[in-house]
């Protein structure tokens, strides 16, 4: 792969919508496994158990998804303090199709027959490879994020504390959060649980091998390199 500055904006955009459609593929295997999406999942596929629980009105994931990241929005616009440009809302076009994609593969996954935990915890994997090469052709396409990834720059930036650390921190109130929602109003862990860990885990450190094998290992890390590594190092402090 040629660096960002070789690549015609166009082949940038057509990278980046490949990538968030690996994205949305990795969200959605990893919602029909039942062992628990990525953390910033987390709050809408409770929402959705929550939906069909009780008979509200049946919101999809890719919805509840958008949502959610549109609060995330009006979040990093309260944090600026309405000091922002127009072109923050761009942010909206790479969360549609990633949203969008998330639906769409829900069908062809909800068929699949996970009903054993050993082929759960496979297709979690392969959720999670999916999910770090979309990461990594989204962030290597350099033209938008989504409002999930730039909420925690925004709040980084504003509280002047290390990204990995707001990032984790972010994280990890997420998983709290939706698995505090989920043991009130469901009575058990549902849409985040142990899969949310390796989600959140994993990913980052696939995504290190992609950039190590396309020759982007001295680029930014990603949110979610940054998260592992502060996960990997906390666990060997302990």
């Amino acid at each position: 792969m040629v660096g960002a500055q070789q690549r015609s904006f166009g082949f940038r955009c057509g990278q980046m919508v490949v990538g968030l459609l690996f994205i949305g593929a990795g969200i959605a295997l990893a919602k029909c496994t039942a062992t628990g999406t990525s953390p910033i999942s987390c709050i809408p596929a409770v929402m959705t158990e929550i939906c069909a629980r009780y008979d509200l009105p049946r919101i999809s994931l890719g919805m509840f998804s958008f949502l959610f990241n549109a609060l995330l929005l009006a979040g990093e616009i309260a944090l600026l303090r309405g000091k922002v440009s127009p072109k923050i809302f761009l942010q909206l076009v790479p969360l549609a199709v990633m949203t969008v994609s998330i639906d769409i593969w829900a069908i062809p996954f909800g068929m699949l027959p996970l009903d054993g935990y050993l082929i759960s915890l496979v297709a979690l994997l392969v959720s999670v490879v999916f999910m770090s090469v979309g990461v990594f052709l989204e962030v290597d396409a350099d033209v938008l994020a989504v409002p999930g990834d730039e909420f925690v720059k925004v709040l980084a930036q504003v509280t002047g504390e290390p990204f990995s650390v707001i990032k984790t921190t972010f994280d990890c109130s997420l998983m709290a959060f939706s698995a505090s929602l989920s043991l009130m109003l469901l009575e058990g862990l549902f849409g985040v649980r142990e899969g949310t860990v390796v989600n959140a885990m994993l990913v980052g450190i696939f995504i290190g091998l992609w950039r190590r094998l396309f020759g982007r290992e001295t680029g930014p890390k990603t949110a979610q390199e940054a998260e592992a590594h502060a996960m990997l190092e906390e666990a060997f402090e302990e």
